[in-house]
């Protein structure tokens, strides 16, 4: 059985920059954020803080 975490906290907590950091090219995920502003962001981040190589 996959395993499932949620990351609820306020805004401002650093909620998508513990997810990023946390990427393992070995691992599949999925995020999901409120607005597709965010989508890019993510992305970004996703790019500059871990080693996972987004397609």
């Amino acid at each position: 059985m996959p395993h499932i975490t949620i990351a609820d906290k306020p805004c401002g907590y650093g909620k998508s920059t513990e997810i990023n950091r946390s990427f393992n090219k070995s691992e599949k995920y999925i995020a999901v954020v409120p607005y597709l502003s965010e989508v890019e962001r993510f992305i970004k981040g996703a790019r500059k803080d871990s080693d996972f190589i987004l397609t």
